[in-house]
């Protein structure tokens, strides 16, 4: 029997809420109800990833698991920030993963990052902002991690949605006329992992 454990968190102006469990899969059934309850048939995922394992090596083999996750339609970008290079130093900054694609890949992505070693943070948005979500993603890799939760971002969004701060642990940005539907589709979901 799964447990799924739903909480509110403070989000500043819009809904905060904390998805856990102790299995990482009712996690992301969460969380993959989550966007198919909000998501319009056109929508798009924009997405910011920072994982230590990527690190070591050149920039061509970073997120490779997540490149194939993406698959070829996405727009990926693999953003370097400049660090000196030394002989046997490992910068945990160095690269991190940007990139739009389907909201369908939300779940993927963010069960890669559910063992709480790395951390993501997905945008479930309409295309007219995309610009305005890659920008704010952008920023995350520039050292603004903490502004996941832009106030901006969040309510032209229909959900932002940051894994990895703690192992089983997801946490959601909603803006109010979402959460209805988000706590809805949280419900059917704990009662779906419940008989699991």
């Amino acid at each position: 029997m799964a447990d799924l454990d739903i909480a509110s968190e403070d989000g500043g102006l819009v809904a905060g809420l904390v998805v856990s469990s102790s299995m990482p899969g009712a996690v992301a059934a969460a969380v993959d109800l989550v966007v198919q309850r909000l998501g319009l048939p056109h929508d798009v995922m924009t997405l910011w990833a920072l994982h230590p394992s990527e690190q070591d090596g050149r920039l061509d083999d970073a997120y490779r698991n997540e490149r194939a996750e993406l698959g070829a339609a996405a727009h990926i970008h693999i953003e370097e920030l400049a660090r000196p290079r030394e002989t046997g130093v490992v910068w945990i900054d160095r690269y991190h993963l940007i990139a739009r694609a389907l909201p369908a890949h939300t779940v993927r992505m963010c069960g890669l990052y559910l063992d709480g070693k790395g951390r993501i943070v997905c945008i479930v948005h309409d295309p007219v902002v995309g610009n305005q979500m890659l920008n704010h993603a952008h920023g995350l890799a520039h050292g603004s991690d903490h502004a996941w939760e832009s106030y901006e971002v969040t309510m032209a969004a229909r959900c932002t949605i940051r894994v990895g701060d703690r192992p089983g642990v997801a946490r959601l940005r909603i803006p109010p006329q979402f959460i209805d539907a988000t706590r809805t589709a949280l419900d059917e979901a704990a009662r779906h992992v419940s008989s699991w």
